[in-house]
């Protein structure tokens, strides 16, 4: 019982972990194209 409550959060956590990941390379390649256009 606390083995699947433990990995739910664990999956939880590496689901909001790649989230973040995802949402800081799409900033960064905003930034890029917004870089290169006002350059």
């Amino acid at each position: 019982m606390t083995e699947i409550r433990q990995s739910r959060r664990r999956m939880a956590y590496v689901r909001r972990r790649s989230d973040d990941i995802i949402l800081s390379h799409h900033m960064y390649m905003l930034l890029k194209t917004l870089g290169v256009r006002c350059s």
